[in-house]
């Protein structure tokens, strides 16, 4: 978009694509919003890990299990405080702000979603890892369930 509000496009610039990690900044500046920035460095962390963005060694070294909300741990742990008494209260939280981030009604791409909930072995160590620490609210599963959904 420029400044004169024209738009060139080129290119796919029409297909949709699944957002995969690029949600994690917007998830967590929605959880910053409802529970407050401090709140959310205080139960997720903010230091940079100098580990690989699926480390669970990232949980075990940060302090109390604390990492990075822009790596898969903390990303995890930030879906872990997403407000809403039940899982279908927080994904539409979710959903309704990723949309108004983009722009339009977003929509899960259900083979995606499938895909990712069949391989995610991996994000469900570090949720469980996560909650022993207490920093992941609720059942793991779940809060892998809400990470997995806000990409696909």
């Amino acid at each position: 978009m420029r400044t004169d509000g024209s738009a060139h496009f080129a290119g796919d610039a029409d297909a949709p694509f699944t957002i995969m990690s690029v949600a994690k900044p917007f998830v967590f500046a929605l959880v910053c919003d409802a529970l407050g920035a401090e709140e959310v460095r205080h139960r997720v962390g903010v230091n940079a890990t100098g580990l690989p963005f699926n480390s669970l060694a990232a949980i075990e070294q940060g302090s109390d299990g604390v990492t990075n909300p822009m790596v898969d741990p903390g990303a995890i742990a930030t879906a872990g405080h997403v407000p809403g008494a039940e899982a279908d209260e927080q994904w539409a939280l979710l959903l309704d702000g990723l949309s108004r981030f983009a722009g339009r009604r977003l929509a899960i791409d259900n083979g995606v979603y499938a895909s990712a909930s069949a391989t995610n072995h991996r994000n469900r160590s570090m949720a469980r890892l996560l909650h022993d620490y207490g920093r992941v609210a609720g059942d793991p599963d779940a809060v892998v369930d809400l990470y997995t959904r806000r990409a696909a």
